[in-house]
């Protein structure tokens, strides 16, 4: 999908580039678009332009862990999806189908100090996540909260 606004060009390589941020989410949303894709497309991006073809060297510094972060926000997304409604509503206290952008970067972006976080993959660490474990201390260290859930369709435990 060539995202790209008014008369403005539309490069096939990187058809996110004149895209917005409520764009992109509403792609990635809809499952046209995951966060590993679009990191990768950067990534092209900034080796055809910044090292290679005019080589502006504008980018100072790239996280070598994008990838990484990218996939794990996306399983994240597709374990959420793959929850019951009912887990959901017991796990987030609202149905929703999958989370917000600041809930997923709460979700995958954890302070080991106050927030532990464990999964479950299903034939490994390239497998599906079936189930995940938290454990989050709030900032005034005066709540915690425990949470289990399964893909199987059952909050386990979820306790404050």
């Amino acid at each position: 999908m060539a995202a790209t606004t008014g008369g403005s060009r539309s490069d096939p390589a990187f058809p996110w580039l004149e895209a917005s941020v409520a764009q992109l989410q509403e792609a990635m949303g809809a499952g046209r678009l995951s966060a590993a894709a679009l990191v990768a497309a950067y990534l092209r991006s900034i080796e055809a332009i910044d090292r290679r073809g005019p080589q502006l060297r504008s980018v100072i510094e790239l996280n070598p862990d994008a990838p990484a972060i990218a996939a794990a926000l996306d399983a994240e997304q597709v374990f959420v999806r793959s929850l019951s409604a009912m887990s959901r509503v017991l796990r987030f206290h609202a149905g929703i189908h999958e989370l917000a952008p600041d809930l997923l970067r709460a979700m995958t972006q954890v302070d080991p100090q106050r927030h532990v976080a464990l999964v479950v993959q299903h034939g490994g660490p390239d497998g599906p996540i079936v189930a995940d474990a938290r454990y989050v201390v709030d900032d005034h260290e005066q709540v915690s909260e425990l949470s289990l859930a399964s893909s199987s369709g059952n909050v386990l435990i979820s306790t404050a």
